[in-house]
């Protein structure tokens, strides 16, 4: 702890931030990189603690910043990345980034960044996020991607899926057939072609010619084609066959009759084998 000059009477105690270890020597050394001096006369130099750094010849040890950390005994702070962090000062690790979050490759950092809108990612410590899939949208900070809504479509751009579960109608409003295509919750750019017959696609109406959910069997007495359903009968009593008072004309399809006001009349469909309906024009 202790050193002389050539022909000194006495020896000198070493300053603080330096040591020396050995016997009748001319000079003190300064404490090395990850340890610290803070008395004078110094044997040996202590180690700084994990969380802190320090350079050669210092009488301390300094916290490191937020976004690095140290073990004990360090020159300097190692930084925080590739899907870690840490968040205050004297850091002694990083802390994994949960789902959802993500810190890249390179630099210090202090927090987490949230995956954005379009993008997840699903597990711990992610260096980056992942881009929906067709069918699926995200509003950020996303474990997981949702599918999206019933009578739509989603497929986001060339670098972020979708940001919302209603992106795009089933069908451009540009499309004259809009009834023979339907969109169940989750599909991307191509939406479902519903089969030539036999099928009709649902919810019907007008406000929802361009965002279709789903397909139905065509039930019994109706015929159905591209998408459309509509009632097939053909009338076969004697009463329809009178074109007197009380009688009605009534259009069913492309089939005209006439029926009593009040009256049951039996009706067959046109489905193959025909089946009777009791039918009253009220």
């Amino acid at each position: 702890g202790t050193y002389s000059y050539e022909a000194a009477d006495a020896c000198t105690s070493c300053g603080k931030g330096k040591y020396q270890h050995l016997e009748g020597q001319s000079k003190c050394d300064q404490c090395p990189g990850g340890k610290y001096g803070d008395k004078v006369r110094l044997s040996v130099c202590q180690d700084c603690t994990a969380g802190k750094f320090s350079f050669a010849g210092k009488q301390i040890c300094t916290d490191c910043n937020p976004g690095t950390f140290s073990s004990e005994g360090s020159a300097n702070c190692d930084s925080c990345n590739t899907g870690k962090f840490s968040g205050g000062f004297g850091s002694i690790a990083c802390g994994d980034c949960t789902q959802g979050k993500y810190t890249p490759v390179g630099g210090a950092h202090s927090s987490c960044i949230d995956c954005e809108a379009g993008k997840y990612n699903d597990v711990m410590a992610a260096n980056t996020c992942v881009k929906c899939p067709e069918g699926k949208f995200s509003t950020g900070s996303a474990q997981e991607c949702n599918l999206c809504d019933a009578g739509y479509r989603c497929w986001g751009s060339d670098e972020v899926g979708a940001t919302n579960a209603k992106e795009h109608n089933c069908v451009d409003e540009s499309e004259v057939e809009p009834e023979k295509f339907f969109c169940p919750a989750g599909t991307g750019q191509t939406p479902v072609t519903v089969d030539a017959t036999g099928f009709y696609t649902l919810p019907e109406g007008d406000q929802f010619r361009f965002n279709k959910e789903s397909k139905e069997a065509c039930p019994e007495y109706y015929e159905c084609a591209d998408g459309l359903r509509a009632p097939v009968m053909e009338w076969e009593t004697e009463g329809c066959q009178m074109a007197l008072e009380p009688y009605y004309l009534v259009e069913a399809a492309e089939n005209i009759a006439l029926l009593a006001l009040g009256e049951p009349q039996l009706a067959k469909s046109n489905h193959n084998p025909p089946k009777t309906v009791l039918y009253k024009l009220e």
